[in-house]
């Protein structure tokens, strides 16, 4: 409801102001050099689901069967839901659709596990991969939310713990991680206030964080505000990435996305931020 009514207000404004919602969303005056970034492409993930269509597509595609689709810098691939091997495979199968579709260039693979592995099970699913394809073991940037949620009741529950649990699996694997639903968790437990979030972060930061990659940052989970003000936190403050993501929005919901991914790439790239979306 916070992001509906958030889309709806912005909307209405930038009619007031008669500039495009993605020019309207930025700070800067028209005639600012930083402004034309927006009118680039924004880096996507592909997204590669178990037994889908588009699936087998891909699978097709690297086997040489169908024609070349659109590119993409990045293929995401969820795990954590069957066994350890099938999971290491399907991480493998979305590295050979990643070279395939950057003609030999360095393919890239994200993984999302929703919190789906318990420690021993992570563990071993990253020595399996790495058995298995050690070259897809190098080229996996991160894997979202790895490790089963630390406690099973929200009081109990810590974000530093947490974070505190990821770190001890990547010491022992050398996967990074990338903080999503934690963040979703954080920002309850502070009534989604930034300054709250951004102190409990910064704190666990400052105790030894080398393992996150990235901030997943949901705006229809956080309300777009909140996520605006993360991504140039995590990217600026924290130095991880920012990555904006949907939550089975339309496509209204799907624009605003993307609208708020490319004003965040557009304002931390004058401050020279390595950009990550």
């Amino acid at each position: 409801v916070r992001a509906g009514l958030e889309m709806a207000l912005l909307s209405l404004a930038s009619q007031v102001v008669r500039t495009p919602l993605h020019l309207a969303l930025g700070e800067e005056s028209p005639s600012d050099p930083a402004r034309k970034k927006l009118d680039g492409f924004l880096a996507l993930n592909g997204l590669i689901t178990r037994g889908s269509v588009a699936a087998q597509m891909a699978m097709d595609n690297v086997s040489g069967k169908r024609g070349r689709p659109i590119q993409y810098d990045s293929w995401k691939v969820k795990v954590g839901h069957q066994s350890a091997y099938e999971d290491a495979m399907a991480i493998s199968y979305a590295y050979q659709v990643a070279l395939s579709y950057t003609d030999g260039a360095e393919g890239k693979v994200r993984a999302d596990a929703n919190r789906g592995f318990n420690e021993s099970t992570a563990l071993h699913f990253a020595s399996i991969l790495k058995g298995i394809d050690s070259e897809a073991f190098k080229r996996l940037e991160y894997v979202e939310e790895p490790l089963l949620k630390s406690s099973t009741t929200q009081s109990e529950w810590s974000f530093k713990g947490q974070v505190k649990a990821l770190e001890s699996w990547h010491k022992s694997t050398s996967i990074q991680y990338a903080l999503d639903e934690s963040l979703s968790d954080l920002a309850e437990m502070h009534n989604y206030d930034f300054d709250s979030i951004a102190s409990d972060i910064k704190s666990v930061f400052e105790e030894g964080s080398n393992g996150c990659a990235a901030l997943i940052l949901k705006p229809s989970i956080l309300g777009l505000e909140l996520s605006m003000r993360l991504a140039r936190f995590a990217r600026v403050e924290l130095g991880v990435g920012a990555v904006f993501t949907s939550s089975f929005e339309s496509g209204v919901g799907l624009a605003f996305v993307s609208f708020l991914a490319s004003q965040s790439d557009a304002s931390t790239a004058k401050e020279g931020v390595t950009q990550y979306t």
